[in-house]
């Protein structure tokens, strides 16, 4: 599917992007693809379960190459922020 939330690092050169790809750990997952030396982006690669629940991540955003989102699945963090 296409992602409509995605954040691109300061360089230019990573993408962290929202996806249902198959195999996922959950609805939407996060992913990286970085561009390679030929100006073409790499296969991405999903963020894995560090990040990734099985309910949803999304908003992604870089900042000081640190990578904040928000979660419906983290435990205390989770529920897209809501009480």
């Amino acid at each position: 599917s296409q992602s409509r939330y995605h954040a691109i690092s300061a360089d230019g050169n990573t993408i962290i992007f929202v996806s249902d790809m198959p195999d996922g750990y959950g609805g939407l997952d996060l992913y990286k693809t970085t561009k390679q030396a030929d100006g073409k982006w790499a296969t991405p690669i999903n963020l894995g379960d560090k990040v990734n629940t099985s309910e949803n991540e999304t908003y992604p955003f870089i900042y000081n190459n640190k990578l904040y989102f928000s979660s419906k699945g983290h435990n205390g963090f989770g529920g897209y922020d809501k009480p």
